[in-house]
């Protein structure tokens, strides 16, 4: 069964209270604070620093929270799954992606393939691409759709689903938003803003080589955790930011502007990831062909 501090700590982080956390659970906050501190003990970080009306997390508590909420999900998963046993199933493929761009890009792909294959059912989970490694390595997840495959392993296949340039995004505020065409010059001064999963530093990584393999200079980078927050950061000129040229769409956040750099900033990549040793006759691989055929008809779409 589930370690309960575990189940408290994560409530708590969401909820930023060990008040709230108590109610949650029918227990004391004295509880709750007491197995919290026995958690912390237990692994050796501080996971929360202690205000006087509140509670904030550590950047080791945020490390911490990063993997532990992917265990109670797993953990309730194969609950589910061991409740299945022996009664009329879908089969499952576990499907894991890293941004909000692969999942809006295969949605009206999958949809179609589930029409095609109704006994077949599909679960989702988002992670950071070294999760999404970790797990494929490891069995957990059937296929990873994320937007790079140069660190892919040797045990993992890697397949190239769609290509598109990026665009870089200011803030109409931004007096280089009145430019038709931005060079790396114009852009030493600017934060560049990306979004990943607090625990990923390989995209950080990724952008940086991207960067100066096409001829840009980075000074100012800062991470944010969900897409929601990089969008409104750029609207209000605090960053500007690279974007998919297909998800760069006039109106659709009207306080961004997008132009084209001078030199193509690399190319987003829409890969499918997948364990070496999967059957050809897996319903992951033929998801996956699935998705390789189909892809590009669904470009087209409105998003």
């Amino acid at each position: 069964m589930i370690d309960d501090k575990l189940l408290y700590f994560l409530f708590a982080a969401e909820n930023s209270s060990f008040s709230k956390t108590a109610a949650h659970f029918f227990i004391s906050s004295t509880a709750v604070s007491k197995a919290i501190a026995n958690l912390e003990a237990r692994i050796g970080v501080q996971l929360f620093l202690r205000h006087k009306n509140s509670i904030e997390l550590t950047a080791q508590g945020r490390a911490f929270y990063e993997n532990a909420k992917f265990i109670a999900s797993d953990y309730q998963n194969a609950i589910e799954a061991a409740k299945k046993v022996g009664g009329i199933q879908k089969k499952p493929i576990k499907i894991g992606f890293s941004s909000i761009y692969e999942a809006r890009l295969v949605t009206p792909v999958i949809n179609k393939f589930l029409k095609k294959y109704p006994k077949i059912k599909v679960t989702f989970t988002h992670r950071s691409v070294e999760q999404l490694l970790q797990a494929i390595d490891e069995g957990s997840i059937d296929i990873g759709l994320t937007f790079e495959k140069s660190k892919v392993s040797p045990s993992i296949t890697a397949v190239s689903l769609y290509e598109s340039d990026y665009l870089i995004g200011l803030s109409k505020e931004n007096q280089l938003a009145n430019k038709q065409i931005l060079t790396s010059k114009d852009l030493l001064s600017e934060t560049c803003g990306y979004y990943s999963q607090y625990n990923s530093a390989l995209a950080r990584q990724l952008l940086l080589y991207s960067a100066s393999q096409n001829g840009f200079q980075i000074n100012q980078l800062k991470q944010y955790e969900t897409y929601e927050t990089l969008l409104i950061s750029v609207a209000t000129n605090q960053c500007f930011a690279f974007f998919p040229k297909l998800f760069a769409i006039p109106n659709w956040f009207p306080d961004i502007t997008f132009v084209p750099a001078e030199k193509t900033f690399s190319s987003y990549q829409l890969v499918a990831l997948q364990k070496k040793a999967a059957s050809r006759d897996s319903e992951s691989s033929l998801l996956i062909d699935f998705l390789k055929r189909k892809i590009l008809n669904s470009i087209g779409i409105n998003l």
